[in-house]
């Protein structure tokens, strides 16, 4: 939370004011043709990337069984239709990167 001094209150107020300054920025993106498009894109350019070449493999190769899950998929899909950056420390979205230039973040401290 940049620019924002925390107030001089026990830690455990902090804590609920902060949750409450974090939940005023959240927004529910829809899932419209555009991001149907993007999601299908998207599947298809990890397919060609990560996939068995070899046709009868292929045909029973679930995205799944990549180690990609759908709804990281649709995720990356409104991140791209909307231009945003995914905070996560799963790796699925460094892969994803291998394919679409994606904007990924990780706030966890090592």
């Amino acid at each position: 939370m940049a620019g924002l001094n925390p107030p001089l209150i026990d830690s455990d107020s902090w804590i609920l004011a902060s949750g409450f300054f974090f939940n005023r920025g959240i927004y529910i993106y829809n899932i419209d043709r555009q991001t149907a498009n993007t999601y299908g894109q998207l599947k298809a350019a990890l397919f060609n990337q990560f996939a068995p070449k070899e046709k009868s493999k292929r045909r029973k190769t679930k995205i799944t069984d990549l180690g990609f899950g759908e709804n990281d998929l649709w995720i990356t899909s409104i991140a791209l239709q909307q231009n945003l950056t995914i905070v996560s420390a799963d790796s699925d979205f460094q892969h994803i990167q291998q394919v679409r230039t994606l904007s990924v973040e990780s706030w966890l401290t090592i």
